[in-house]
């Protein structure tokens, strides 16, 4: 009691530092948790016995909750307080995570999948405007680190339960117990949701309540903006290149390039690993200045390097442009997000939301078109969308950096 009462006493009275710190690992932690609940359906469909079709619906009930939460809370991210909400995100993800095929009804179970992607769409919009506000100097290298936790993440509930053979049920309740930890943290500072204990990034944005008080009139305002429409473009073609990436490399190496099964995979584990580095660093070398510039590099060293991939014949080599590959696709995301909320300050939730609605259309459409374009007996048409999509990125940021140009 006496230790609690100390340490009680240091949150509440502590300095902007330890308040930051704390903030700052929950958000990484609840990324950790978004991450493996993208993952989930494939990692533990083979131990359910999930079927193709039922795959596919699930993912389809998980995007469209998703969709919908990173919208809503985006906006609601610009005028209420970031733990509170997280709280809602932390309870979705801790439920859906406890009770996915508890009971083997699928319709039960398609339900708690929308909530999985609830939480997922409240910790994407979220955490990333409450980092957006706690580090105005760096925050593309918060935002950058924030999704390094999603990789990381991933790769963890993929390699407990697919690799180690453990029980898959059993990981998922840890992970649901796990939502616990972020959960204290926001339940403390929602408790002050504007003075004592809270953080400058836990109290409402006024002015921009004031200017504009329905998510209607907000996304108005974004909708005649065609900067939002060029960069939702940009998010589908950078998602969906690399999840067409993670989803086709190993198929490819062993059916295409006659790669061993556990060389196919190693190929997926070295362009994920390029993915997770690069996200380590992408925001220390990236200025506020220069978001624009870089991430048109990074679209031009992705398409570039899926290109020699997909249409040059290497052998182990293929090795090192996988991991140069995801070192440039690390980046995309992380600074699309940063460059939308850099445009719309004041509202910048909502903006990063709905820039994130992308993320579930590129992960529909860029694979969809591959497996449409690779019927018959030539399949290296699907291999040209991964570079299409990267030009349609560098095409569109090279126009609004012309027109940001033309501006100033």
């Amino acid at each position: 009691s006496g230790m609690y009462a100390m340490l009680a006493g240091m949150i509440e009275t502590g300095s902007h530092r330890t308040r930051t710190a704390l903030l700052t690992a929950s958000s990484f932690t609840s990324m950790l948790l978004l991450g493996i609940g993208v993952a989930l359906i494939g990692a533990a469909a083979p131990a359910i016995g999930l079927s193709a079709r039922e795959i596919g619906l699930l993912q389809a009930l998980q995007n469209g909750g998703f969709t919908v939460s990173v919208v809503v809370f985006g906006y609601l991210a610009d005028v209420r307080s970031h733990s509170r909400l997280l709280i809602v995100g932390c309870v979705a993800m801790g439920l859906g995570l406890g009770l996915f095929y508890a009971h083997p009804g699928f319709l039960l179970n398609a339900l708690i999948m929308i909530m999985i992607g609830i939480g997922i769409g409240v910790f994407e919009a979220v955490t990333d405007a409450m980092l957006f506000r706690l580090y105005p100097l760096r925050r593309s290298l918060a935002i950058s680190l924030n999704h390094l936790f999603v990789t990381l993440g991933s790769l963890a509930i993929t390699v407990y339960i697919l690799f180690l053979h453990l029980d898959w049920r059993t990981s998922t309740l840890q992970t649901a117990g796990l939502t616990v930890l972020p959960m204290l943290v926001y339940l403390w500072y929602s408790r002050r949701p504007t003075a004592g204990g809270a953080d400058a990034s836990e109290i409402p944005n006024r002015s921009t309540a004031s200017a504009s008080r329905t998510i209607g009139r907000r996304l108005g305002v974004l909708v005649s903006e065609p900067r939002i429409l060029n960069q939702f473009v940009c998010m589908v073609c950078a998602y969906g290149m690399q999840v067409s990436a993670i989803g086709l490399v190993p198929v490819f190496l062993i059916e295409n390039r006659g790669f061993s099964v556990f060389a196919g995979t190693m190929g997926l584990v070295v362009l994920v690993s390029g993915i997770a580095v690069g996200r380590m660093f992408i925001g220390y070398v990236t200025r506020e200045a220069h978001i624009l510039r870089n991430t048109t590099l990074h679209f031009v060293g992705a398409a570039l390097c899926l290109s020699v991939v997909y249409f040059v014949p290497l052998g182990t080599v293929v090795y090192a442009v996988l991991f140069c590959a995801g070192l440039m696709m690390s980046g995309l995301l992380p600074l699309i997000i940063t460059f939308a909320g850099l445009t719309y300050p004041e509202f910048a939730g909502l903006a990063m939301g709905a820039v994130k609605t992308g993320i579930p259309v590129g992960g529909i459409v860029i694979p969809l078109l591959m497996s449409a374009l690779s019927g018959g007996d030539a399949v290296w048409p699907a291999f040209l969308v991964p570079t299409f999509a990267g030009l349609t990125g560098i095409v569109l940021l090279l126009a609004q950096r012309h027109r940001t140009t033309a501006a100033a």
